[in-house]
């Protein structure tokens, strides 16, 4: 009798160890299929602290000079803190746009800083002026009216939550 109580007292105890063993294998399983989940959604965030961290500042420097075809841009950067590596300029009218990438290694003929400097990005709350030249494409741009910058990021990943645009004056 006592042998039948201790083979069930066994049984019974290999079952619970086994239950727990079962228990924590699934908790692993879902904790390595949510932590993967996390990390999958989080990948495409780099660019949500881009937000309101560009913007176009209207001042005296921002224009189109119809004389000389040349956009001045006066770009704001704010606060945070962002791996930014360029800046996409797009300029238009009502009937057409284009767009430029003004980046420190481009080299690019139509983007520098205001007065011919090459381009430098603007750091944690600086301002930089940039000057594009939109002389060979003015046949189909027109007169300019409007800009819009978009942030670059590592990886070369345009960041639209970014962006601001703005109708500028022609002088």
């Amino acid at each position: 009798m006592k042998l039948k109580q201790n083979k069930r007292s066994q049984a019974e105890l290999i079952t619970t160890v086994l239950l727990i063993l079962v228990a924590i294998a699934a908790i692993v399983l879902v904790a390595t299929f949510v932590m993967n989940l996390i990390k999958t959604q989080l990948r495409g965030t780099e660019c949500f602290q881009t937000a309101g961290q560009l913007s176009i500042n209207l001042d005296e420097s921002s224009y189109f000079d119809s004389s000389k075809n040349i956009v001045y841009v006066s770009i704001e950067r704010g606060e945070k803190d962002f791996n930014l590596t360029g800046i996409s300029i797009t300029v238009g009218s009502e009937s057409a746009t284009k767009s430029f990438i003004a980046k420190p290694s481009d080299g690019s003929s139509e983007v520098k800083l205001k007065g011919g400097g090459s381009v430098t990005l603007p750091g944690v709350s600086e301002t930089r002026t940039y000057q594009v030249n939109v002389s060979k494409m003015i046949n189909e741009l027109g007169t300019v009216t409007k800009v819009k910058i978009v942030p670059i990021i590592v990886g070369d990943k345009f960041c639209t939550e970014g962006s601001d645009e703005k109708n500028i004056p022609t002088r």
